[in-house]
């Protein structure tokens, strides 16, 4: 919105009403993602900290966050992370959420074995990954 500053409170009104409607329009994840890879630190850090009601709403059989994790952003690592830490904490991960996220490790050729801790208890289902790309 033409140069205004994006403070803490203005942050959470925008977003306190797209939240709202994310578990209606599980769509809408995407166009999260994709603002969340351009976004300061500031803002990230806002939206990390109001994802948890919105995400465990949508849940881990979502077609759509099937379809980010194909699709992930560039930036948008940590916004999955916290997701699925999010959907992976009372619950063990489904099979299917596993696949995709060893994929998108793999396909990024990430370094940081962290973003598969949420999905560690449900890799003996799918089979062991190795800890360093062969």
């Amino acid at each position: 919105i033409g140069g205004e500053i994006w403070i803490e409170e203005t942050i959470k009104l925008y977003f306190g009403l797209y939240m709202a409607l994310l578990p209606l329009n599980h769509e809408l994840i995407h166009q999260l993602a994709l603002v969340y890879g351009q976004a300061t630190n500031e803002i990230k850090k806002c939206i990390l900290r109001y994802l948890q009601q919105p995400v465990s709403s949508i849940g881990m059989h979502s077609k759509e966050l099937y379809v980010l994790l194909e699709n992930c952003p560039p930036g948008a690592e940590t916004l999955i992370t916290r997701m699925l830490h999010i959907l992976t904490e009372k619950t063990p991960p489904i099979p299917e959420l596993v696949i995709k996220v060893k994929d998108l490790y793999y396909s990024r050729k990430m370094s940081d074995v962290r973003f598969l801790i949420p999905v560690l208890n449900g890799l003996e289902k799918v089979g062991h990954i190795p800890v360093s790309q062969p």
